[in-house]
């Protein structure tokens, strides 16, 4: 079994792209799009070209989406985080805080 990891150290290993994601939300890109016969859908894959996040879309012929699901990349999902609370907020400090360490060190 895996040790337990804490969100901290989640957040501050997300490399940078993953970290926008997780921040600011994704940039849904068209994939690719199939008419299901069987069950009277369209399947539309839509892929966020930052993370790589794949979004599976079920939508009926008048275009209502019938369900999402959501394929992630490796690392993306905080998969043995069990120490402190994950949220959103953490993930806008991480990346303020290498945004000023990028502009800081450009500075100097």
């Amino acid at each position: 079994m895996a040790e337990p990891i804490a969100a901290e150290t989640f957040v501050g290993d997300l490399s940078d792209r993953t970290l926008h994601c997780r921040e600011l939300g994704h940039q849904w890109k068209p994939l690719t799009v199939s008419w299901d016969r069987t069950a009277s859908v369209y399947d539309r894959r839509l892929r966020c070209p930052s993370c790589k996040t794949i979004r599976v879309q079920m939508l009926t012929d008048h275009g209502h989406v019938v369900s999402n699901r959501y394929v992630y990349p490796d690392g993306y999902l905080a998969k043995g985080v069990t120490v402190g609370d994950l949220n959103r907020d953490m993930f806008r400090m991480e990346a303020i805080q290498r945004f000023l360490g990028a502009t800081e060190a450009a500075a100097s």
